[in-house]
């Protein structure tokens, strides 16, 4: 969350943010967004009349300013006002202050914004946050110390304007950019200009421009860096000072393109690229994941297929790109994943929309061992694990919880399998109907002998007053949610007298060990019998999400017992 702020910073967006309404130090207890220790954030908090803090969070290293937010009127429908209060109104002025403010007529800091949009939004801070009204009262509860004041801030910006001064040009940019063509435009306040080029470090060459803010270049080297700058000329003599640099590389230089993917099958991988100018030749190698020998191919044009593949796996790909004068070494590695990892994650199903998660939600799923609890998730949770492997001609617990802000309420529930993994859910495929609850419930669900084997969706619905369908589209208030399952034989593991437990199998992440005796040591090996992963002690889960695909073998060893098992990743 606190990052984002510095994303958008970075573009010259200033976040303005409202504190807390209760009457706390947020230095000391907390709280989000205002705490979040981003340059490009603004924390308000609200004040009344008297420049009073109006009970609202505090804190002087978190919290910028106060402003209005007391009492706020506001317009309401049927052409009235009324007045209400809140740092959620506090925040605004302070947002629309900082709007206004960008407005300056000031052309130098106009150039500013448009040539380094991240510094110009830390210089507009500062204006907002080193103008405020000094308020006693605010002295030791925010940081500036004081009440917003917009006509300060602006005329801090003015007063930092020469607005007789010959302003330089900005927001340059090459509209067109070729191996040998650059097409500049800028924008400017004058009507002459001054425009010098440098070619990879040589000297400025000055080129005037009359009556124009652009400029077509045709005579320039391929795969070359340049530099340009640009100055106004004003009334008389005048000209400005030099503009920010605008510097680019023209095309023709022998880069390694970025792959794409085009298509795939279990077997199969098509990969693409995009064609380099200068290119004479293209070379493509690939090996599957973890491998260290590669499959070469030679000469090739975009796309390249890569078949005789193993489904479900991943496969490195580089790239060599031959040019007539230069050539690079084979590129950095892109993974692919071929297909035949089940319908869960290939199939296209329908998609949920309508839910509303405010009031009611699904907390939690448990199946075979297996427990997740997601929460609210804006009504519609979609995972791509594999929660749980189930067999064909078994019947297994389904525990489903509602989730509540308030009140319980009565919930109908729907569960489907798409068991034979064509991508939709028929009527037979209901394996829960309309069960209704305020709280958890556990049902028997049955896995058809004919069910298709492999990952398939399993999906949830929830919804009050209403009977879940298993493509809803319709508003309603609830959730669904999606999971991944294996469907088939268990891998050859079979539990015994020790009482140990491996699940999920299929693994995606997380492997969960249960034992009746102390666990001692857990190892992992390949097929070959390598020696992946070591721990020692009581161990009940493993992170296996760097595993590739496949199968793998688990020693677990106990105060009683050794036992081998084997599991899959998937």
């Amino acid at each position: 969350w606190c990052a984002m702020y510095d994303t958008m910073g970075t573009y010259g967006i200033l976040s303005v943010a409202a504190t807390t309404n209760t009457n706390n130090n947020v230095d000391e207890v907390g709280d989000l967004p205002t705490t979040c220790p981003s340059d490009y954030l603004i924390a308000v908090t609200m004040t009344n009349t008297n420049d009073l803090r109006a009970g609202s969070g505090y804190g002087p290293v978190n919290i910028d300013l106060g402003a209005p937010g007391q009492a706020v009127t506001l317009t309401v429908p049927t052409n009235d006002y009324t007045s209400t209060s809140g740092t959620s109104f506090a925040s605004p002025c302070v947002a629309g202050g900082v709007a206004l403010a960008y407005s300056t007529p000031c052309p130098g800091f106009i150039n500013y914004v448009k040539h380094d949009p991240s510094g110009a939004a830390m210089a507009m801070k500062n204006y907002v946050l080193s103008n405020v009204d000094p308020i006693t009262a605010l002295g030791s509860e925010v940081l500036s110390g004081g009440r917003l004041n917009v006509n300060n801030t602006i005329n801090a910006i003015l007063s930092d304007c020469d607005a007789s001064t010959c302003v330089p040009p900005y927001n340059m940019h090459c509209t067109t950019l070729t191996d040998s063509v650059a097409h500049i435009s800028w924008d400017g306040f004058a009507a002459n200009y001054l425009f010098y080029i440098s070619k990879a470090g040589e000297p400025l060459v000055e080129i005037p421009v009359f009556g124009s803010t652009d400029l077509i270049i045709d005579t320039l080297t391929p795969c070359t860096n340049y530099r340009v700058y640009i100055k106004a000329v004003c009334t008389g003599p005048d000209t400005s000072d030099f503009s920010y640099a605008l510097n680019f590389k023209t095309d023709g230089c022998c880069d390694n393109p970025g792959l794409f993917l085009e298509s795939a099958s279990e077997n199969t991988l098509s990969i693409g690229w995009n064609s380099i100018l200068y290119a004479t030749q293209y070379d493509i190698r690939f090996r599957k994941e973890g491998e260290t020998s590669w499959t070469e191919m030679t000469d090739v044009t975009s796309p390249v297929d890569a078949a005789s593949l193993e489904p479900c796996t991943y496969y490195e790909f580089q790239i060599h790109t031959v040019c007539t004068d230069s050539t690079h070494g084979y590129s950095n590695s892109q993974l692919f994943l071929t297909k035949g990892c089940g319908a869960c994650t290939e199939a296209d199903y329908c998609a949920i929309s309508g839910g509303n998660d405010n009031l009611e939600w699904v907390d939690s799923i448990g199946v075979n061992g297996y427990l997740n609890g997601t929460g609210a998730n804006g009504g519609w949770y979609v995972s791509e694990m594999i929660i749980s492997a189930l067999t064909p001609g078994e019947s297994y617990d389904l525990q489903l919880t509602p989730g509540y802000a308030t009140a319980n309420y009565t919930e109908t529930f729907s569960v489907w399998i798409d068991f034979d993994q064509n991508g939709t859910f028929d009527a037979t495929e209901k394996i829960v109907n309309e069960i209704t609850t305020d709280a958890t419930t556990i049902e028997t669900i049955s896995i058809p002998g004919t069910a298709a084997i492999g990952v398939t969706k399993l999906r949830v619905g929830m919804c009050y007053d209403c009977s879940p369908s298993e493509c809803q589209s319709a508003t309603f208030s609830g959730e669904y949610e999606d999971y991944c399952v294996y469907i088939g034989p268990q891998t050859g593991i079979e539990e015994n007298e020790s009482g140990i437990v491996i699940y999920p199998n299929p693994v995606t992440d997380q492997l969960f060990i249960k034992s009746t005796s102390a666990i001692k040591s857990v190892r992992i090996f390949s097929q070959d019998g390598k020696l992946i992963i070591e721990r020692k002690g009581d161990i009940n889960d493993l992170n296996t999400s760097y595993l590739s695909n496949g199968i793998y073998i688990i020693s677990i060893e106990t105060e009683t017992d050794h036992l081998v098992r084997k599991f899959l990743k998937h």
